[in-house]
C-alpha cells in the first residue's frame, strides 16, 4: 500500500506514532523515525550523509550530532544505482481492529492490509469491512485497538458459544453501539470514552473493571506490551488529542560555531535570536536571516522599533511525543533535555541517538521591538499588580503559568494577537499561516510575527512591506481601536475581571469573539490574553492610558 504524505507534516502534525488518515477514510499509522532510512528491499540505496541538517546550537542543546531531513519521493531516469530515490515512509494499519459494514461482525485485519474488502465469515460473502473507531491509549504515547472480546465479556468468561462478536449500531452516534457475542454477552460504547469530569478517572477502566495499559507500540513494528502504569483512556482514533507533538523551533543563524557557547540554556536561545531580530548583532549568513530596521520610535513609547525580517530560515526538530495533554515550547525542550526519557520518535531497541528528525522552513515576517522600560513602569503600578495577583491566584498550577510570570509578558501576548488579525486582511496570508515568537525576558522584550514554507524560495513579500511605518502605524492603530471592544461585552470583560476565562480560567477580558486566532498561529493555546491590559476603553489598567504606542 502506498499514500501521498506532505513531506512537511511528517515532522510535528503527521509524526512517528501519528495517526494518518487516507482520502477513502483508512487509517494508518506512521512508523518510527529510525525505520525512515534503513535500506531494505524498496529503499536500496540510501546515503543519509544527503539527508543531514546542521544548526550549531541546537546539536548543543539536545547533545545530538545532527539532524536527518525527513526523505521525500524522487523518481530519476537516470541509469544504473542513484541513491536517495524512491525512498519510501513504512506505514502499517491503524486500527485493526474493524467491522464488516453489513452485518457488524468484527475482524482482525493485518497490518499489511490496505482496502476495505474482505470475505465476512458471517456473510460469506465479500464486504467492505470499516476500521473500528474507538481506540485506546494513553499519555506515555501507547496506542492499541479496543479489546472489543473482553469488553463484551466483562464480568463473565468465554464458553463454547463464543463464536463470533459483532456490534449493533443503533442510533447516530458511536456511542449507542453495543458489541455483542454469539454466547449472549453484551456491552454497551455509551460513555466509554474520554475522561470523568474530574479529569482523573478513566470511563473505560471503570467499565472494564480496572483494566491497566497494555503497553503497546504499533509505530514501532512490534506487538509486544511494556509495563506501562498509566491510566489508558478510549478515544475516538481520529480525535485531536491522539497525538501531540513534541517539537523544538529555532530560527537558523550563524553557521560559525564560536559565536556560540558550548551549553546553552532555552533562555539564551531566545536571546541570541532577539539580539539579531533588533539588529544590536548583525547576523553574518544573510540566507538565514536578513534583518533590517523599518524605523525607530520615542524613548517614551511602548514600541521601540519595527524591523523587517527579510528572510529567515527555521528548523523544525521532533524529539518526541506524547498523547492527551499539549505541551509548550519550554516543556517540550526542558524533557528533550533529561538523559532519562526515552523518545518515542525511536523504535523501542533502536540506541542510536545521536539525531532527531527535522525539517526546514523559509520565510519572512516583521519583528517589534518593545520597550522595556515603559512597560516596567506600566506594570508596576498598583491597579496593573492587583489585577495580575487575582489572575494568578485563580490560575494555580498550570504549565504556561511560568511563561506569562509577569502583566507584561500578556499585554505582549495580547497585542501579537490584536496584530496578527490585521496583519492577515492586509499581507494576503490567511490568519492560520501567520505565526508569531515571543519574547519575554526583561530587557529583551519583541514579537515575532512571522510566516513560512518549505520552498527554499521562501514566501513572497506580502508580510514583511507591512513594516513600512506608514502601512504598520495604520494596521497597528486598527488593531488597538478593534479590540477596544467585543461583540461580547460585557459579558466578556465582567467575567474576564471576576473569576477569569479560558482554559485553567488564564484570560481576562479575552473570547473567541475579539482576540483569539487559531491554534496554529498561537503556540500558547490562547491562554493568557487580557484586552484590559492593551486597550479596553474602560479599562483602568490598560497601557494607553500613560503611553502611546507610536
Amino acid at each position: 500500500m502506498s499514500m501521498d504524505i506532505q513531506k512537511g507534516k511528517l515532522v510535528g502534525q503527521q509524526g512517528p506514532g501519528s495517526i494518518y488518515i487516507d482520502t477513502d477514510g483508512s487509517s494508518y499509522i506512521i512508523s518510527s523515525a529510525d525505520k525512515w532510512y534503513n535500506p531494505n528491499i524498496k529503499n536500496k540505496h540510501i546515503n543519509q550523509v544527503d539527508l543531514e541538517l546542521h544548526d550549531v546550537r541546537l546539536e548543543k542543546i539536545l547533545n545530538v550530532d545532527k539532524f536527518l531531513e525527513v526523505p521525500d519521493y524522487r523518481t530519476t531516469h537516470a541509469k544504473g544505482q542513484v541513491v536517495n530515490t524512491k525512498l519510501q515512509i513504512p506505514v502499517a494499519r491503524f486500527p485493526l481492529l474493524e467491522y464488516c459494514s453489513k452485518c457488524g461482525n468484527l475482524n482482525q485485519a493485518k497490518p499489511t492490509y490496505g482496502g476495505k474488502s474482505r470475505r465476512c465469515i458471517y456473510c460469506k460473502k465479500k464486504r467492505n469491512f470499516i476500521q473500528f473507531p474507538i481506540i485506546v491509549m494513553c499519555k506515555n504515547g501507547h496506542i492499541y485497538d479496543f479489546p472489543y472480546f473482553f469488553f463484551i465479556h466483562t464480568g463473565t468468561s468465554k464458553d463454547e458459544n463464543c463464536k463470533y462478536q459483532w456490534v449493533e449500531r443503533k442510533g447516530t452516534s458511536i456511542l449507542d453501539w453495543t458489541l455483542r457475542c454469539t454466547c449472549g454477552a453484551a456491552h454497551s460504547l455509551a460513555g466509554v470514552t474520554g475522561r470523568s469530569n474530574d479529569g482523573g478517572g478513566s470511563p473505560y477502566v471503570n467499565e472494564m473493571r480496572g483494566a491497566k495499559c497494555m503497553g503497546k507500540m504499533p509505530w514501532a513494528g512490534e506487538n509486544k506490551e511494556h509495563e506501562c502504569h498509566e491510566t489508558p483512556i478510549a478515544v475516538l482514533k481520529n480525535a485531536l488529542n491522539v497525538y501531540r507533538p513534541e517539537t523544538i523551533e529555532a530560527l537558523s543563524l550563524a553557521s560559525d560555531k564560536s559565536q556560540f557557547s558550548s551549553s546553552i540554556s532555552f533562555e539564551e536561545l531566545f536571546y541570541q535570536e532577539f539580539e539579531r531580530l533588533n539588529t544590536s548583532i548583525d547576523n553574518d549568513d544573510k540566507e538565514k536571516l536578513n534583518v533590517h530596521q523599518s524605523f525607530s520610535v520615542d524613548s517614551n513609547k511602548i514600541i521601540k522599533s519595527v524591523n523587517e525580517v527579510r528572510r529567515l530560515q527555521q528548523l523544525v526538530v521532533q524529539t518526541n511525543f506524547h498523547r492527551e495533554e499539549p505541551s509548550d515550547d519550554l516543556e517540550n525542550y526542558e524533557k528533550a533535555t533529561q538523559d532519562s526519557v526515552d523518545s518515542l520518535v525511536f523504535s523501542y531497541e533502536y540506541k542510536d541517538r545521536t539525531w532527531y528528525p527535522a525539517k526546514k522552513e523559509y520565510g519572512e515576517g516583521v519583528f517589534i521591538e518593545l520597550n522595556s522600560a515603559v512597560l516596567e513602569s506600566w506594570q508596576d503600578t498598583l491597579s496593573v499588580r492587583e489585577r495580575y495577583d487575582n489572575c494568578s491566584k485563580r490560575v494555580g498550577s498550570f504549565y504556561l503559568k511560568e511563561r506569562f510570570s509577569n502583566p507584561s509578558s500578556i499585554l505582549i501576548h495580547t497585542l501579537s494577537h490584536a496584530l496578527i488579525k490585521e496583519f492577515s486582511k492586509s499581507s494576503g496570508y490567511p490568519m492560520t499561516s501567520i505565526r508569531e515568537r515571543l519574547y519575554l525576558d526583561e530587557g529583551s522584550q519583541g514579537i515575532l510575527l512571522y510566516v513560512t514554507d518549505s520552498d527554499k524560495a521562501g514566501t513572497y513579500g506580502g508580510l514583511v512591506r507591512l513594516a513600512k511605518k506608514e502601512k504598520f502605524e495604520l494596521i497597528l492603530n486598527k488593531a488597538i481601536r478593534n479590540i477596544e471592544w467585543c461583540s461580547s461585552d460585557p459579558v466578556c470583560y465582567e467575567i474576564g475581571g471576576q473569576t477569569g476565562q479560558g482554559i485553567q480560567n488564564s484570560n481576562g477580558a479575552a473570547c473567541h469573539n475579539c482576540i483569539f486566532v487559531p491554534s496554529t498561529s498561537c503556540s500558547n493555546r490562547n491562554c493568557f490574553l487580557d484586552r484590559d491590559y492593551l486597550s479596553r476603553e474602560e479599562s483602568e489598567t490598560r497601557i494607553t492610558r500613560w503611553f502611546g504606542f507610536l
